[in-house]
């Protein structure tokens, strides 16, 4: 478990997998990086809680920002954990730039414990995230799978407040 670290100023360039991995963590602050062209996600977050991630800029990942959760195996390898969970993330004033096929936001669920994540009952927020996107197809994912575009975004309760993404050049 990490306790109040801080991930900033760091460059993470063309990585097999994703460029900042935040797992098993609380309260760990991630400002200002960039993370560009990584075969996974620019920023993943799993098992973490309390984490404040903003003012990074995400270009060009397969996934922007990839919150992920195998439920079964937070179960049966994470008992002595203190309340292992994927809880009160905040994520806000990012910069998330995808091109053809990515995908801005991808929050992948396994396990069969969807439900109170899907629901946003686990505190887990977008806000003020700035986006660039080929087109206006759909470029989130939320727990069940389904591709939504930023107004099905907005409709579940994320980045209210943010103008609609930037169709880029």
């Amino acid at each position: 478990l990490i306790a109040k670290s801080i991930i900033e100023d760091n460059i993470c360039e063309e990585n097999i997998g994703p460029g900042i991995d935040v797992e098993i963590a609380s309260g760990v602050i991630v400002r200002r990086n960039r993370s560009s062209r990584n075969g996974e996600a620019g920023l993943l977050v799993s098992i973490s809680q309390g984490c404040d991630v903003y003012e990074n800029t995400l270009e060009q990942n397969a996934f922007g920002i990839d919150l992920f959760l195998d439920c079964q195996r937070l179960a049966e390898h994470y008992p002595p954990h203190p309340d292992p969970d994927l809880a009160n993330n905040s994520f806000h004033d990012n910069s998330i730039v995808v091109g053809p096929g990515q995908l801005a936001v991808n929050f992948a669920l396994m396990g069969g414990c969807g439900a109170p994540y899907i629901a946003r009952l686990k505190g887990n927020r977008f806000e003020r995230n700035a986006y660039t996107v080929p087109d206006a197809g759909a470029y989130w994912i939320w727990g069940d799978g389904q591709k939504k575009t930023f107004p099905q975004w907005q409709a579940l309760g994320f980045d209210t407040g943010a103008q609609p993404p930037d169709p880029g050049p």
